[in-house]
């Protein structure tokens, strides 16, 4: 059975620099924390 940090682990997202990163790669190695920030304006 897959979670939904499974599915989170393999989305591609960019980072800082607008490079595409797995996201899963980033919690791979260590403790991470994902936020996500929804800002209409």
């Amino acid at each position: 059975m897959l979670t939904r940090a499974d599915d989170l682990a393999a989305m591609t997202v960019l980072d800082a620099a607008g490079l595409p990163v797995v996201l899963g790669t980033l919690w791979r190695d260590q403790i991470a924390v994902l936020v996500f920030v929804r800002h209409f304006g």
